[in-house]
Order: C-alpha cells, then structure tokens, then sequence
C-alpha cells in the first residue's frame, strides 16, 4: 500500500509518503509559492528561473514550489478558501507527483476544526485530491482514496506514536497548539475526542509576527527587507537578513513581536479554558511558528508539560501519513500479509526453477530450517492486547514511531476522529 500524508499550508507544502508500515515515511519540503511558467523571473543570463515543479493548470503551464521573488506578480492566498485556489491545486499537484508513483492508495489530508466541521469543506477537498491527476503532459497519478480529518489529529499522532511519549498521553488532557504562517489554531484532545467547543483559532500567526518585525526594521534600520524576504530566511533556518548589505540579527525584533501577539493568542486560550474543567496535562506545540510561541506558553502554563514536535513543521503530514497505518482493521492487515506472502511465493518459485536441481534441494532445506526456527521462536515483546504487533521500538530512535506506539495512538484517537461543540474565535 502506498499512503501520501499532505499538508499544504499557507508558507510551506509538507508531504510524507510510503508504505505506512516502513520504518520511516520519505518526506519532503516546498515553498507555497506556485504561478504560470509565463510569470516566472528571468536570471542574470537572461533565461528562465527553472526551479520547482512543472503542474499543469486548466492547461497551462505553472511551477509550485518557488521561492516568492522567482516569480513575477506572484500573490499570497491569505484567506479560509485557500484550497479553491489555482495556486492550491498547483501545490497540491506538486505534492502528488514528488513521490514519482502511478497510483497513490490512499491520501490523508487536514482541516482547521473550524473547517473540519464544514461537511461541504470536507467533500470539497475530497473530490479536489481524489481520481487521475494529469499533472503534466505524458504524468498522470491515480489517487484511489482521500480522507480529510481534523489537522490536530495529524500532530497528535506523530507524537503519540513515538517511543519518547508512550504512555505519556494515554490518559492526559491535551492542548495541541498549532501557530502557522495564517493562523494559530488550537483544540482540546480528551479521552480521543477533539472538543470543537474547546477549540479556537487566531490571526496572531507567522505572517502577523513578521509584519511587526518588518516595520520594526524599517524604525530601526530605515530600511526593510520585506515579508516575504524575511519567511524564506526564517525557513532556511536562519534569523540573519542583509539591510544594506550588513548582517541583522532578527532575534530581538522577532521576540519582542512573539511576545507581543501570545497574549491575545494566550487570552483567547484562556478564556476558553474558563469552560474545561480540568487542568491541562500536556501541551504539543507543532507548526512553524511554534519555537516563537513555546516559551510563552510554558511560563503561562507553568504546571503544565510543554513539549515540541522534534520536526514542527512536518509533525501534521508524518502524522497524516501513519493515519492510515493507525486505522488498518485486522483483517485488512491479514490480507495485505496474504498478498505479500504470494508475491513472494512466485518469485521464489521463479528463483528455485532457474537454479540447478542439487541446488535446488538445498535452498529447499535451509528454507524449512529457517521456517521451523521461525516458528519455535517466542513472540517476544508483543504489544499488551494487540496481536501481532512488535513492542520494539524502530532502531531505538526516538523520532522515530514504534508499532507499539501507534497502536496506542491508534486507541487514544484515531480510531474515529470525533469533534463536538461550537468554535469560539479569537482576535
């Protein structure tokens, strides 16, 4: 089975694929900036900037997957009908054809609570990501099925899933704090049920914080590196512009915003915890921005535990894509087990058949040998309650997602996303 987690946010494409029951999902990372080909800037030598993704748009030409000032006239779509956009399905299509598959089984995607719970939302994306894609002339991708869930559900079982955090989560009352480039989202998770009452969603992001830190600049420094300039170093990992061809730090400026825009963000939070009735056990900061957020919202939530995803902004695609791993029926892992173990059979038919026969007899018995020590084996460290499934931890790693773990993952949430209640916004 091929499963495709995606998660096309307003700064960066993330996307994780393989087969879900592989050590590790193959993963990549893309700017959200996609526009025609006929738009693209041309370098010092007079040609094409040819970065990025070829797509093919209502039958033209686009690149997704560039950086902002590659592009001419190229527009941010800052807005809640972001996946209606041609620059969405361009990303989308980008996303679809890195794997460099004919058929993807399965796609998992997300949406805000507050959109999750928009039936039309969900059908809309459904039909968007599903079928035979022609993302270019001659490359055409078949995507046989598309879930879409609540985006917390995404980070929650990346997190839940690692070794790190067995146990921890089971029984806690957890709040998943999200601060993307558009938006900070947050929702309340509690004995598996994501409480949409308990929810929220601010526009006190990314976006917002580089905004001040720009005009800071431009007080300070009498110049300004832009916006957009200041996202892509901040991507790249670094907090270094170039004013006038002189390093700035970016620390303070973007501190000193941080600070300023967690309040209303942490007001709102608060204000809705009025109406839970329980403390909070652990609080999963994930998305880009949450390095910025994380220190307020230790010192507001002293009691609390504070831990970040180790890869904030791949947390929801990785998550996604264990999704499908995490929901596999025991009947739909007999059969795949069934289908691998004929697949095997006829190649090894195929091997036995080429080699000569005094050969022959000797592969035969070292395979019985090996099958019969197989079976006198003790199922050692075989997960409490759930058969077949390895309690080993993946390499020891603990980024990586132990078996173990996301069947546990798998029982605290996943099982069926549910979502009550009604959305409070914020500021």
């Amino acid at each position: 089975m091929f499963v495709l987690g995606l998660d096309v946010g307003y700064s960066a494409v993330k996307a994780a694929w393989g087969d879900p029951e592989s050590l590790a999902p193959a993963t990549i990372t893309l700017p959200a900036i996609a526009g025609p080909r006929s738009n693209v800037s041309l370098s010092l030598m007079g040609t094409a900037f040819d970065k990025g993704a070829e797509v093919w748009i209502d039958g033209a030409p686009w690149l997704a997957g560039i950086e902002f000032h590659e592009i001419n006239a190229a527009a941010r779509e800052l807005h809640h009908d972001y996946p209606s956009t041609k620059q969405y399905r361009a990303l989308a299509l980008a996303a679809i054809d890195a794997p460099g598959v004919a058929e993807i089984d399965s796609l998992v995607t997300g949406l805000p609570v507050v959109h999750y719970q928009d039936e039309s939302k969900r059908a809309y994306l459904e039909t968007l990501l599903s079928g035979q894609h022609v993302i270019r002339p001659g490359r055409v991708v078949n995507v046989k099925k598309v879930t879409v869930i609540p985006q917390p559900a995404g980070t929650f079982m990346d997190m839940a899933s690692r070794p790190a955090h067995e146990g921890l989560l089971n029984n806690a009352t957890v709040l998943v704090v999200d601060p993307g480039y558009f938006s900070v989202d947050w929702v309340i998770v509690r004995e598996g049920v994501l409480s949409r009452h308990l929810s929220g969603s601010s526009m006190n992001a990314v976006s917002t914080i580089l905004e001040h830190v720009d005009k800071g600049l431009r007080n300070d420094r009498k110049g300004h590196p832009g916006v957009d300039a200041l996202e892509r170093s901040l991507r790249q990992g670094s907090r270094t512009v170039h004013i006038y061809g002189a390093p700035v730090d970016l620390s303070p400026y973007l501190d000193r915003a941080a600070a300023e825009l967690a309040k209303p963000v942490l007001t709102a939070i608060n204000s809705m915890l009025r109406h839970h009735h329980s403390s909070i056990d652990v609080i999963i900061m994930t998305g880009g921005g949450s390095g910025m957020f994380l220190r307020h919202f230790a010192a507001e939530y002293p009691q609390s535990m504070v831990i970040a995803s180790p890869a904030a902004h791949m947390s929801n695609a990785v998550g996604f894509w264990l999704y499908v791993d995490a929901t596999m029926t025991s009947d739909d892992r007999t059969c795949r087990i069934n289908v691998r173990i004929g697949a095997a059979c006829v190649e090894l038919l195929d091997h036995l058949l080429s080699i000569p026969q005094s050969e022959r007899a000797e592969r035969m018995r070292l395979l019985a040998t090996m099958g019969l020590n197989e079976l006198r084996r003790p199922a050692a460290g075989a997960a409490p309650g759930v058969e077949g499934v390895s309690a080993h931890g993946r390499g020891g790693d603990q980024s990586t997602h132990s078996l173990a773990s996301r069947a546990r993952a798998k029982r605290i949430l996943l099982a069926e996303p549910r979502v009550t209640g009604q959305v409070p916004h914020a500021p």
